[in-house]
């Protein structure tokens, strides 16, 4: 140890391209960091690897809080409309900025709340002219009748474990979007004439633990 936080594991053997170091337990909310790498390690005896440019350097690092809302879907009989909220205050109220009668259709999964690494956000527009909402993390809406509604919250980037895609459907006739996770809603996008337009990112499929 070089202090309370840096951990420095020198290379003593000759040409060797990895060695074993162990990381002590450290408190809760804090990991391991390769200083070169920026990899996290859990703590415990780890190989790690050793080319000739760097050497087996670590630091604490403090892993930020993070909060996960509902990614709750909204479905609208008299407009035959749906739309997925992301922030407390679309839930709350059933999504306000939606007109029309909304209700709870299910849940998709859960999203993050905070704006940590690896998350891009998602925006809610709305069209008056085709009774359409539609969430997406582009940064402009299918044409100029749609205005931005509000920030929806932010959606990870790039898949890992417990992840799975959120995905974006439109139908080309009524010019409708709806934003779906579920195998439920891809199922529902699918049977009633929507088509797969891109990945927006990914959320979890269940809640989170921790």
């Amino acid at each position: 140890m070089f202090g309370p936080n840096w951990l420095v594991a020198p290379v003593l053997q000759y040409q060797a391209t990895s060695r074993m170091v162990y990381l002590p337990v450290l408190p809760q909310g804090q990991v391991w960091t390769h200083f070169y790498t920026n990899q996290d390690y859990n703590p415990g005896s780890v190989s790690v690897p050793t080319p000739i440019t760097t050497f087996p350097l670590f630091f604490r690092r403090i892993i930020p809080k993070t909060t996960y809302l509902p990614a709750t879907q909204f479905f609208s009989k008299e407009r035959n409309d749906s739309v997925l909220c992301i922030t407390q205050q679309c839930i709350a109220s059933n999504c306000p900025s939606c007109s029309g009668n909304y209700v709870t259709v299910r849940i998709e999964g859960y999203t993050v709340a905070t704006g940590t690494t690896g998350t891009i956000p998602l925006t809610l527009w709305y069209s008056s002219t085709h009774q359409d909402n539609y969430v997406s993390s582009a940064t402009s809406p299918p044409d100029s009748t749609y205005t931005v509604s509000f920030s929806d919250g932010l959606v990870f980037s790039s898949p890992g474990n417990g992840l799975i895609p959120l995905d974006l459907f439109q139908n080309s006739n009524t010019h409708h979007h709806i934003t779906v996770a579920s195998t439920q809603g891809h199922q529902w996008a699918k049977d009633n004439g929507f088509t797969f337009v891109k990945t927006q990112g990914y959320i979890y499929g269940s809640h989170p633990s921790q």
